[in-house]
């Protein structure tokens, strides 16, 4: 019998799935569907760091790199790992 030992999820696909560069973007279309203005009035502090382009980049390079090592695990069939995408 199989056994799971490590199980992912994401909420946030445009992030895996898009450079960097579409974010913005994603931020708009949100601006869009939420209560954007009351959102931006009590967000944290610390959340005006997170929109910096160079914060952005490396957190997709972050992502994109632990994608890559689970298809090469699954690929590899390394362990009995599995990578189920569905996008």
């Amino acid at each position: 019998m199989a056994e799971i030992v490590l199980g992912l999820g994401t909420s946030h696909s445009p992030q895996v799935s898009q450079d960097p560069k579409w974010w913005s973007e994603q931020g708009l279309l949100d601006q869009k569907r939420t209560p954007y203005e009351a959102l931006l009035r009590t967000r944290a502090a610390w959340m005006d760091g997170e929109l910096e382009p160079s914060v952005w980049a490396e957190k997709h390079q972050s992502v994109q790199t632990g994608h890559r090592g689970a298809v090469c695990c699954a690929e590899k069939r390394e362990t009995g790992c599995r990578l189920v995408d569905r996008r």
